[in-house]
């Protein structure tokens, strides 16, 4: 009996004990609980972002057209010989480089043959011109001879030319004039012995040297004009209409011509719009504009150390183009979405709207907008932009 009674009490302790630990517990719970630190509420704060702004006012801007261009020749010829003979002497300046002014002698061809026929030429026109005499000569005896033996009769007009010599007269005044014109054509030839340069030059090749045998059309040098250098660009089409191009007395837009191959310095030229050719690009299908640039190599120029331009130089251009009237200048950064701003309005708030740009440059669109003067501009970022949310302004940037 007393071992059941112990087995008996142990159980009712195992029971009673895992209930006590959970009554403890519970209350423990609740004391940390009902003792613990009260946290105050706190309103709210409500963060309003800062933005950088600045005043827009309308101006009239000229446009800068960019593009990129190369270098080619405006006058560019292939001397070649008009008369045969052999070249006895050069000019020290007809090497590759060489400069030449209108008319300065290039090279000169052996003229004595040429020499010879202009004297043969000159005497058989001295020899016309005295069978031309005689024969005048002739007819006034033939009219006299008329007038006395033939007064009476009666003749056609071909007979009467015939017996007062009108054929043989005509004769001889064609052989004046065809005298006259192989004299004219030998000293033609003698003049063509002397090689000379048709307009401001500068050597690009030369294909004869001093003793070699010249005839007709053999190629003497390669000239190109240093007076002028065309550029030839790439424009797309809808720039077009934003350039000057010469028309009547009205002279074609400005243009600055730049290269910048020496390190980072870049040098410069000034030139002209000359003409758009009738044609696109075949592969950018973009239109072409030709700029003139007057003395490129500086061959002109009374000041030394001139930079010459030179042929085949890929080159940037810049247009001045038309002047735009009351355009707003905004900064790119301040564009978003590719076509809308940020403003602030009069409550301090944002607000969200879309202009109508009317040209790009690098670092600023020009806009038109009727309702855009005066207006705070918003030229800083913003996180989550929300159309009428507060803002607070940091500061006025100048525009």
């Amino acid at each position: 009996m007393t071992k059941n009674k112990m087995n008996n009490e142990f159980k009712i302790t195992r029971l009673i004990s895992p209930i006590l630990l959970i009554v403890v517990g519970l209350l423990v719970a609740k004391f940390l609980i009902v003792t613990a630190p009260k946290v105050k509420k706190k309103d709210r704060k409500i963060i309003v972002p800062l933005v950088e702004t600045m005043v827009l006012a309308s101006a009239n801007k000229k446009v800068v057209v960019s593009a990129m261009g190369t270098v080619e020749a405006a006058k560019e010829i292939s001397l070649l010989s008009r008369v045969a003979g052999e070249v006895m002497s050069v000019s020290d300046n007809f090497i590759p480089g060489g400069i030449f002014k209108k008319g300065e002698v290039i090279l000169q061809l052996d003229k004595t043959d040429y020499e010879i026929i202009v004297t043969q030429r000159k005497a058989d026109l001295v020899k016309a011109r005295s069978d031309y005499k005689l024969e005048l000569g002739k007819q006034a005896i033939a009219i006299e001879d008329w007038k006395l033996a033939c007064e009476s009769k009666t003749i056609d007009g071909d007979d009467k030319d015939l017996v007062l010599r009108k054929p043989q007269l005509n004769l001889a005044l064609a052989r004046v004039k065809i005298a006259e014109s192989a004299l004219r054509k030998a000293n033609l030839d003698l003049a063509r012995t002397m090689i000379k340069s048709p307009f401001n030059a500068i050597v690009r090749s030369r294909g004869v040297e001093v003793g070699s045998q010249v005839s007709p059309q053999t190629l003497l040098a390669k000239l190109t004009g240093y007076d002028e250098y065309w550029v030839r660009t790439s424009i797309p089409t809808d720039k077009l209409k934003f350039i000057d191009f010469p028309k009547g007395k009205k002279e074609g837009s400005a243009v600055e011509v730049r290269l910048s191959d020496f390190g980072n310095d870049s040098i410069s030229w000034h030139g002209q719009v000359m003409k758009r050719l009738v044609a696109l690009e075949s592969q950018g299908r973009m239109a072409q504009v030709l700029v003139k640039i007057n003395n490129p190599l500086g061959v002109n120029s009374k000041t030394k150390g001139d930079t010459p331009l030179l042929i085949g130089s890929y080159v940037e251009v810049a247009i001045d183009g038309i002047t735009l009237d009351n355009v707003y200048t905004i900064p790119r950064l301040a564009v978003r979405d590719g076509d809308t701003i940020w403003l602030l309005d009069e409550k301090k708030q944002l607000e969200i709207k879309p202009i109508k740009i009317i040209w790009r440059e690098r670092d600023v669109v020009l806009c038109i907008d009727d309702v855009l003067e005066g207006k705070d501009l918003i030229v800083s970022n913003l996180t989550t932009p929300v159309s009428k949310m507060p803002l607070r302004i940091l500061k006025a940037v100048a525009k």
